[in-house]
């Protein structure tokens, strides 16, 4: 299982913390670390919280981390149900597969060419095709260009070093 300290800590320097409900860069209403509330709703944030919460309510550092706690598991949980071979790999490339699968939700699974070379562990044919994927230029300029969330995944499949 991933390591959920080190984790949290990369989805919150690629996600941020926002305490405010905004709309991401695909349109969806969001907030705290990533939560999609246009996808999962008030109540499930309500559930997760244990309490009533909605877009006037104020939210702590420790709701974020109370919510993000909860999607690591529940995002690990999905991969490994679609991808067994997850458990397999070493803690920093299980934190890239996680990392792109919280970002995408479940059309992460659409990677089959990525998944696929990980699979084999051919893992500069995955960099490969995580650079050709529409993704790869949402989450920062793509290939070449300003050095981000993208390119940072990429460095850690390919070496498995942080």
């Amino acid at each position: 299982m991933v390591n959920k300290v080190r984790m949290a800590e990369q989805l919150i320097m690629h996600e941020g913390i926002r305490y405010k409900p905004y709309r991401c860069t695909e349109g969806y209403l969001t907030i705290l670390v990533g939560f999609n509330i246009d996808a999962r709703g008030w109540p499930e944030l309500s559930r997760i919280l244990g309490r009533t919460v909605n877009e006037n309510s104020t939210f702590t550092k420790a709701d974020a981390m109370k919510v993000l706690d909860s999607d690591i598991d529940r995002f690990e949980k999905a991969v490994i149900v679609h991808f067994p071979e997850y458990k397999k790999l070493d803690e920093v490339r299980q934190r890239v597969v996680l990392d792109m699968a919280f970002n995408l939700g479940f059309r992460a699974l659409s990677f089959k060419d990525t998944i696929a070379a990980i699979k084999i562990r051919n893992w500069s044919k995955a960099v490969r095709c995580m650079f050709r994927s529409k993704w790869a230029n949402q989450v920062d300029d793509g290939e070449g260009k300003k050095f981000g969330r993208a390119d940072r995944l990429a460095q850690m499949m390919l070496t498995g070093v942080d």
